[in-house]
């Protein structure tokens, strides 16, 4: 009797924990990262519907009805999006907030996707209005999904600043037992949270691959002769597809309209730099330790103190998604290069599911990767361009040589270690060696410049001659990646945040060498930054001799 009571309490104890765990998953992951989860449904979405779309419109897609600028414009259009939307919305949200900035982001994402579901109702009539429609609104849509890539990320960051400070509050007031470890974190489990926000970008391209495979089941569509598909249909399906990433991102709009709180460490650090000016200008008194100087313009002390920072960053991202974009705008190019020309809807489908699962498993190895204090962000992402460069070149040799079920295998694992390892840390690193005051235009700058990479792989992808190029372009992408990367991106594996926040402030007094703390440790700056150091102190040594 009594075993059986120890069995229930600890099988109530259990259900109880899993119940905690869901419920901050859902809160600290799922809603934050839903935007994520919208728009990589909808953009993805552009390689797995093209299949469909050339079935639907032979005459279009051959170019005898649309010119092929106008079809290759559906990609060029949602990157320059992305662009224009990365820098905006990165360098607004410095000033109207996180709250506002991610309400604008879902408000535009929506707009877009709204818009795409009805053109695909009433203009399927006309294809060349109809592209010339999606065109113009996976602009508008790009602009949303640009935004939200440093809202997100800043967002994510500065939530587990925020339960940083709150934890180390309560334990300088003797509150431990108060603590709600399910809702706090440290600098051990910070790259995790955010991580986790980030799969969601992973959840949405798997869901629309998964949502796309079932309906082409539901309906029937699996033969391989193009003459055996009901155009009526694919038509169903490519509009359920789109209704469905639509109703996502409008429950997001309004959810955060209703529910989104504005970034604490974002308002206190504004309070901050409001209350330094209203105090110069009332006194007229200029006093270097209270009030920021006017000769330490944030753009300039930026570029003095983290301008490699910027430029690695940039660089990286830019290169990855030459790789990263490259493979997805263009799946249908990879996989119709790998598994023939000949494989019918259902089967491209199926690949491309297969893909978008080896990459989930990916997002959340990251996950539990990032905070080892072995691993960390820098040597996930260096060891994870290597693996990525080393699997493309594998499959750009081995193309015409290898049987197309291990071609896909090898392919598959370039999509596993490319969100292990860089697609992961790209987008995680920006959001943590950047200081509160510059961090969504730090991010937005370089994740635009991602998107130029993305922008070069769409552009150029479209004109190459042998498919064998496709691997070879990403493989050396990956290369020259990895050693950027080494030079000029620091490890901020459990860094206090804060500490930058602190060698900022300082900065702007104009008491920058008044700092001696984490964010000045050898374990913390790039291989280019110890460089610097090891310049200036030699050169201080030499001054004192």
């Amino acid at each position: 009797m009594q075993y059986s009571i120890y069995v229930e309490e600890n099988a109530s104890k259990r259900i109880s924990s899993i119940s905690e765990s869901f419920q901050g998953w859902l809160y600290q992951s799922a809603w934050p990262g839903m935007g994520l989860f919208g728009e990589s449904y909808i953009l993805f979405s552009i390689g797995t519907l093209k299949p469909i779309w050339e079935v639907l419109f032979p005459d279009c897609f051959s170019y005898e009805e649309c010119p092929a600028s106008l079809i290759h414009s559906l990609t060029y259009s949602v990157v320059v999006g992305i662009i224009v939307g990365m820098l905006v919305v990165g360098y607004l949200a410095n000033s109207i907030g996180r709250r506002r900035g991610s309400i604008l982001t879902a408000f535009l994402m929506s707009i877009g996707s709204l818009g795409l579901f009805l053109v695909s109702c009433f203009l399927n009539d006309s294809p060349l209005i109809l592209y010339q429609c999606m065109t113009a609104l996976l602009f508008v849509f790009g602009l949303g999904v640009g935004g939200e890539y440093p809202m997100s990320a800043s967002s994510a960051s500065e939530k587990a600043m925020q339960n940083l400070l709150l934890r180390k509050e309560m334990e300088n007031n003797g509150n431990v037992q108060h603590i709600d470890h399910s809702d706090t974190m440290d600098q051990a489990s910070r790259g995790r949270q955010i991580q986790l926000v980030f799969t969601m970008q992973g959840m949405g391209i798997w869901f629309q691959t998964m949502i796309l495979m079932l309906l082409l089941l539901a309906k029937g569509q699996t033969g391989e002769d193009v003459n055996e598909y009901d155009l009526q249909s694919l038509l169903k399906i490519w509009r359920i597809s789109y209704l469905i990433g639509a109703s996502i991102l409008l429950f997001v709009l309004v959810s955060r309209y209703l529910y989104l709180n504005e970034s604490k460490v974002w308002a206190d650090d504004k309070k901050n730099r409001e209350r330094e000016v209203a105090d110069r200008n009332e006194t007229g008194y200029y006093d270097s330790a209270t009030v920021p100087s006017s000769d330490h313009s944030p753009t300039r002390m930026l570029l003095e103190m983290y301008g490699m920072r910027l430029f690695g960053a940039s660089m990286a991202w830019g290169l990855w998604d030459v790789a990263f974009y490259g493979n997805k705008l263009f799946q249908s190019s990879f996989l119709l290069a790998i598994a023939g020309e000949n494989v019918s809807l259902l089967e491209f489908t199926l690949a491309a599911a297969l893909n978008s699962t080896a990459a989930l498993l990916g997002y959340f190895g990251a996950a539990i990767l990032l905070d080892h204090p072995k691993l960390g962000r820098l040597r996930l992402q260096v060891v994870g361009f290597l693996i990525t460069g080393l699997l493309f070149l594998i499959c750009a040799l081995a193309f015409g040589h290898l049987q197309s079920g291990w071609l896909v295998t090898i392919y598959l694992f370039t999509s596993f270690f490319g969100q292990l390892g860089p697609n992961a840390t790209t987008f995680l690193v920006p959001a943590e060696i950047f200081p509160t005051e510059m961090r969504t235009l730090c991010h937005g700058i370089c994740a635009a410049a991602g998107k130029i990479g993305a922008l070069t792989a769409a552009v150029l992808f479209n004109f190459l001659k042998r498919d064998v190029d496709l691997f070879y372009i990403c493989g050396y992408a990956s290369f020259l990646a990895c050693a950027i990367t080494a030079i000029t991106i620091p490890d901020t594996t459990g860094m206090d945040l804060l500490e930058t926040d602190h060698k900022w402030r300082l900065a702007s007094h104009g008491r920058l060498a008044e700092y001696d703390g984490a964010a000045n440790h050898p374990n913390y700056v790039s291989m280019y930054e110890r460089h610097q150091n090891k310049i200036c102190n030699n050169a201080s040594l030499e001054r004192i001799r």
